[in-house]
């Protein structure tokens, strides 16, 4: 048995769900997931999270097989967690699992789900959004000039200085370059914060901000319609553009920053369980800043 630790929001919950996928398919073995840190009364429930987030896959029809909270307390004791770390010494010789093993982590990048990746691009899609202002942009992107998504994530990320990389200059940076790739074209930006968009963007002639367009589930499946992407550093934007490459094959082209965390040095328990450089494919374009 392996046992997938789920936590964070919906991009970190899609890696995780994944990564699980493909280890069951490497091994042969059936996978787990233990959900009980959505659980507000869990008491090993890691503290960080306040803001209340849920399971969200099962918009995806996703209905993982599940531990107890009994067994999910024991691997997040003194005692489990010894155990774990013998289990994956056995799993770094590259063995298979041969006892239940826990797994925490968040396995951001197309690396960790390689041999699961039709898989991916089939189990994450979302129907067309029924809101009449989604319909409306979803023509827009599809029949006006060449669409771009633009992805500004605020709220959370302003609090944490090591998340604070898409800053205006590099989305004012992805603009130049869009304009050396292409004569006519059309940037759409989503986010959490639109005010602040129309102040750092206002001035751009070819940009539509996407607002009043249901919920961000809605936003998700509109942004993966856009023909192009400019991501932030955020897992959500992510998955709209690797999904709008895999469902679509048809030469997609994505712009990302150059890095996904500020100085991740100075953040030794955050980058823990996080591998910085498998993150941003090699085919993505880096914009400089």
């Amino acid at each position: 048995m392996i046992i997938i630790r789920m936590t964070g929001g919906l991009g970190n919950q899609m890696f995780q769900y994944i990564y699980g996928q493909a280890l069951q398919k490497k091994y042969n073995r059936k996978v787990y997931y233990d959900l009980t840190w959505y659980n507000l009364s869990s008491s090993h429930r890691y503290r960080e999270l306040e803001s209340h987030e849920s399971f969200r896959l099962g918009a995806f029809g996703i209905k993982p097989d599940m531990i107890s909270e009994r067994t999910s307390t024991f691997f997040n004791s003194k005692v489990g967690k010894v155990y774990n770390i013998l289990q994956n010494a056995w799993g770094s010789m590259g063995l298979p699992p041969i006892m239940p093993t826990y797994h925490v982590g968040y396995w951001n990048g197309e690396p960790y789900f390689e041999n699961v990746k039709a898989e991916a691009a089939e189990m994450y899609k979302l129907p067309a959004s029924q809101n009449e202002n989604a319909q409306k942009y979803k023509k827009m992107m599809h029949e006006g000039p060449t669409s771009v998504s633009m992805h500004i994530r605020r709220g959370d990320y302003s609090k944490h200085p090591q998340l604070q990389v898409c800053t205006p200059e590099y989305y004012q940076a992805a603009f130049k370059y869009l304009e050396t790739q292409f004569d006519d074209f059309c940037v759409f930006v989503f986010s959490d914060d639109i005010p602040y968009c129309k102040e750092v963007l206002g001035d751009q002639d070819n940009i539509v901000f996407i607002e009043n367009c249901g919920t961000d589930l809605d936003e998700f499946q509109l942004m993966s319609e856009c023909r192009h992407h400019v991501v932030a550093n955020s897992t959500f934007s992510w998955w709209t553009a690797w999904l709008g490459e895999n469902q679509n094959n048809d030469g997609r082209m994505v712009l990302s920053p150059p890095n996904w965390y500020n100085q991740p040095e100075l953040y030794p328990q955050q980058m823990k369980f996080i591998d910085i450089h498998k993150i941003i494919p090699d085919r993505w374009t880096k914009i400089d800043f």
